[in-house]
């Protein structure tokens, strides 16, 4: 290898006219070198593509992306079908999630038609029932409440979820504006 130095004058150096400086000959080692180079494509142990062959292409483009990794293009369309993917279990959700009025149906049962209760009915013996009747009363309320709350819960669970995937799609949907805005100023300053 030779040194760059050897190239320049120190008249070149100094910002003076110089007379242009003849470079030194190759030795007879390197010219057969090169020549073998050329011909057969091999240099001792690294193998070289002969330069005599033209319908080969000589810069060919292998893939960098390693086989565990993956590249944007396909994260960002793992990532949109995922976003899809869960804006249709949300809809299917909320399709499937029964009205107030059936959900307590379907928890407490349907009520129970009673009679309107007439003198023989309010007798002295059962009197004793007032009692029962009561704790039947709190026990149908507790239930009552009881089921509301679940309904209440599985409606929350619901629209918390639902704003949650509205803020990862607001996220994305501001990203790729950002990504947007950076592509038109770079094309814009580019001319």
């Amino acid at each position: 290898m030779l040194d760059a130095s050897v190239l320049f004058s120190p008249v070149d150096q100094m910002g003076g006219v110089a007379k242009p400086q003849a470079l030194p000959s190759p030795s007879a080692q390197d010219v057969m070198r090169f020549e073998h180079i050329l011909n057969q494509g091999t240099a001792g142990t690294d193998a070289v593509i002969p330069a005599t062959q033209q319908d080969t292409q000589l810069l060919q483009l292998k893939p960098t992306v390693e086989p565990g990794t993956t590249d944007f293009k396909q994260a960002a369309i793992n990532t949109i079908s995922d976003i899809d993917g869960s804006y249709h279990r949300m809809l299917d959700q909320l399709s499937n999630m029964p009205k107030f009025n059936e959900f307590m149906a379907e928890k407490l049962g349907s009520p129970e038609k009673s009679g309107m209760r007439t003198y023989p009915e309010v007798s002295a013996e059962r009197a004793g029932d007032g009692q029962k009747q009561l704790q039947s009363m709190v026990k149908n309320s507790q239930d009552y409440m009881g089921a509301t709350l679940e309904y209440n819960s599985m409606m929350t669970h619901w629209s918390m979820n639902a704003n949650m995937w509205m803020g990862k799609f607001s996220l994305i949907s501001s990203a790729v504006n950002q990504v947007a805005q950076g592509f038109k100023t770079l094309f814009r300053t580019g001319g």
